[in-house]
C-alpha cells in the first residue's frame, strides 16, 4: 500500500511537470525528443524486484507548435476582420463542378447565394471582335440545342476576356477547349455534340485565316 501511494505521488508530480512543460514549448532537440505527454495505466508491474507504473511517453512538440501556429493565424485573421468595418466577403463557386456538391450543402446554410449568368456585354466591352463573336455563337448553341438541365454548363465570359488576340487564342486553347471536350467526353452535352465540335473547328479556322494565329483542338 505504501509503495502504491508513493508511486501515485511520483506520477502526479511527473504529470505536473509535463503539463508545465507544455506551456513552454521550445524547438525539439536534435539528440533526444521532448516528452510532452504521458499516458499511464492503473496497474503496476514488478521487474527485477522493482515496482513500476506502466505508461507511454509521446513527443507532441511538433503537434503543439502546429496548434499554436494555427491559433496565432486565427488571431491575426480575427484582428484583421474586426478592424475592417463594412467588409464583404464574396466567394464564387462553379455550379457545374460536381465535386462541390457536398460543400454546397454545408455553405448554403451560412451564406446568401446569387446566380450570376454569363454576360456578353462584358466581353463586348473589351473591344475584341473575335471574342464577342466566339462567345455569342457559344451562347446560341446552348440556347438552341442544350437541355435545360445542361444550361449550368455554359462557360462564363471570363474565358473570353483578354487584352489581345494572342492572349485570347491561348485562353481558348488551354482553358475553353479542354472544358468543352471534357463535357463531351463525359456525355454531359450529347444533345449538341456535333454543334460544339463544329464550333471548335470554326474557332480554329477563324484564328488561323483571319488573325494568322495557329491553335488546335486536342
Amino acid at each position: 500500500m505504501k509503495n502504491k501511494v508513493l508511486l501515485s505521488l511520483v506520477f502526479i508530480i511527473l504529470l505536473s511537470f509535463c503539463k508545465e512543460d507544455e506551456n513552454n514549448i521550445t524547438e525539439p532537440s536534435n539528440t533526444a525528443p521532448q516528452i510532452q505527454k504521458i499516458s499511464a495505466f492503473q496497474d503496476t508491474v514488478k521487474i527485477e524486484g522493482k515496482t513500476l507504473v506502466l505508461g507511454i511517453a509521446r513527443d507532441v512538440t511538433v503537434r503543439k507548435q502546429a496548434g499554436e501556429a494555427l491559433r496565432e493565424s486565427e488571431r491575426k485573421l480575427t484582428t484583421l476582420m474586426s478592424n475592417l468595418p463594412g467588409l464583404f466577403v464574396l466567394g464564387t463557386m462553379n455550379s457545374a463542378d460536381r465535386s462541390t456538391a457536398i460543400l454546397d450543402l454545408a455553405v448554403r446554410r451560412r451564406f446568401a447565394f446569387v446566380d450570376l449568368w454569363p454576360d456578353i456585354e462584358v466581353v463586348d466591352h473589351q473591344g475584341l471582335r473575335l471574342a464577342t463573336e466566339a462567345f455569342g455563337r457559344l451562347l446560341d448553341i446552348f440556347a438552341q440545342y442544350a437541355p435545360d438541365d445542361a444550361l449550368v454548363l455554359v462557360p462564363g465570359h471570363a474565358y473570353f476576356l483578354a487584352v489581345s488576340e494572342r492572349e485570347l487564342a491561348n485562353r481558348l486553347k488551354y482553358e475553353l477547349f479542354p472544358l468543352i471536350l471534357e463535357y463531351l467526353q463525359e456525355g454531359r452535352l450529347a444533345s449538341c455534340e456535333s454543334e460544339l465540335r463544329a464550333y471548335l473547328a470554326n474557332i480554329v479556322f477563324q484564328f488561323h485565316f483571319v488573325s494568322g494565329i495557329r491553335i488546335s483542338v486536342h
